[in-house]
């Protein structure tokens, strides 16, 4: 069963739907059944040659015609069926002899090795007329749940090249990503899986980043099945909070919370920061998890103590982290655990959407703009804006941030300039520079008492606790 498709591309687009109807009915009747039979053999014999060859010529000629009529209700299915095993063989070989140059912007990890096939004479005669007139008439037929957009002047492009398809087995689903253009690439994403229940299924929220790192929303992934995969590994998973001056008496419910619903039935390490040991809590724990007090600096302002958590966790990667965990997630103590955190989150590096941004315009990101800071970022620029309280990854990739954070801001201040939002406006400059390998949804720290519950949100996995900052703040 379809459950998500999606073309995102740069600027407006129109719905096929709006020229649709008055298209298809003049279009297929007349196409197809002559089409067909004569095109498809011609050149299906030179990429199958074990099946198609003795297939195909006989086969399409004669049954096609009476099949047309029930094209809607059978190609999905023979779709979801026949792309997985059909396309890694065929594509390599067919696609690039027709499209001799891809466009600069494709990732280079979609580019596998290629051996040209395709008769080169039958480009000039094929795709200019076929598939500017067939792709966008004929594929929503036969998917009527795919979801089509495309801007006006790429449909009137003489470049409306279909020019690869990347097929994966991906977390037990069919996932095809179509790219489209000439100068640019557009995405497709195709998600399918049958035994998925239809209230597990996201279409109202995107899945992927612009560079196909997914984005882990309630619904897109199975407990069960990441658990096989990570509990036969022994990793230990090690988490850091600062609990510094008052903002101790948040870490009660930190940890409390954070043993019903974080990381269940694995090995955690809680790093407590702070300059008040005696007020670390004491707090039954499951098997293989340990509280571990680190005793730091305080200071005045808190604005310090934030951009000092680089710093430290950096300092800290040598001292403790290297020799005992296998993955680092850095977390605000004045938040609690409200549902499931689990291994879907474990990336090489991770980062969490913030919840005030999610939906909004990059230009109402409160990026530092100063082009002194060293945590600049142009206006026009940045993918997404991540929050300071919720970031991590593999030890290595983390202590790389956390130290680039730090040096950063230590240019700066010798510079006298201070980044709008600190620590947090550092890391939207790192993570802007080197891509998470996974992004989190606001789901994972949430704020319900301003934001609300709207109906993207499935879960809130972690929400910020009630406080009042001025009470708290420098005391």
């Amino acid at each position: 069963s379809t459950s998500r498709s999606l073309i995102k591309l740069k600027g407006r687009g129109i719905p096929f739907s709006h020229f649709l109807p008055s298209f298809l009915p003049s279009f297929l009747p007349s196409f197809l059944p002559s089409f067909l039979p004569s095109f498809l053999p011609s050149f299906l014999p030179s990429f199958l040659p074990s099946f198609l060859p003795s297939f195909l010529p006989s086969f399409l000629p004669s049954l096609l015609p009476s099949l047309l009529p029930f094209l809607p209700s059978f190609l999905p299915c023979l779709l979801l069926s026949f792309l997985p095993s059909f396309l890694p063989s065929f594509l390599p070989s067919f696609l690039p002899s027709f499209l001799p140059s891809f466009p600069p912007s494709l990732p280079p990890s979609l580019l596998p090795s290629f051996r040209p096939s395709f008769p080169p004479s039958l480009l000039p005669s094929f795709l200019p007329s076929f598939l500017p007139s067939f792709l966008p008439s004929f594929l929503p037929s036969f998917l009527p749940s795919f979801s089509f957009f495309l801007p006006s002047s790429f449909l009137s492009s003489p470049f409306f090249f279909f020019f690869f398809i990347f097929s994966q087995y991906q977390e037990g689903h069919i996932s095809c990503t179509v790219l489209i253009s000439h100068s640019t690439y557009f995405i497709l994403e195709h998600h399918s899986s049958s035994p998925e229940p239809a209230t597990q299924r996201r279409i109202d929220v995107p899945l992927l980043t612009p560079w196909l790192a997914p984005i882990v929303w309630d619904g897109t992934f199975d407990e069960d099945i990441l658990n096989e995969q990570f509990q036969g590994r022994n990793i230990t998973i090690g988490v850091t909070i600062f609990a510094i001056k008052k903002y101790v008496i948040f870490l009660k419910l930190f940890l409390e919370t954070a043993e019903k619903h974080f990381m269940v039935g694995y090995k955690v390490n809680y790093y407590v920061f702070t300059d008040r040991p005696n007020d670390v809590p004491k707090i039954p724990l499951q098997e293989g998890r340990k509280i571990i007090t680190l005793v730091v600096q305080n200071y005045s302002r808190w604005q310090d103590i934030s951009m000092h958590r680089m710093e430290m966790i950096s300092n800290y990667c040598h001292q403790l982290f290297f020799k005992d965990v296998d993955y680092l997630v850095c977390l605000d103590v004045d938040m609690k655990f409200n549902d499931h955190v689990g291994v879907e989150m474990l990336s090489d590096l991770v980062g969490t959407l913030h919840p005030g941004f999610y939906g909004a315009s990059r230009e109402t990101f409160t990026y530092e703009r100063r082009p002194k800071s060293q945590a600049y970022i142009p206006r026009g620029k940045g993918d997404y804006y991540y929050m300071g309280g919720f970031f991590g990854g593999k030890v290595q990739q983390v202590y790389k941030l956390t130290k680039a954070c730090h040096e950063a801001m230590l240019i700066d201040k010798s510079n006298r300039i201070e980044a709008v939002w600190h620590d947090e406006s550092h890391l939207n400059k790192y993570l802007f520079l080197h891509k998470p390998t996974k992004v989190l949804p606001p789901e994972y720290m949430w704020d319900k008492q301003l934001l609300g519950w709207p109906a993207f949100l499935r879960k809130m996995r972690m929400l910020a606790v009630p406080k009042n900052h001025a009470k708290i703040r420098n005391k």
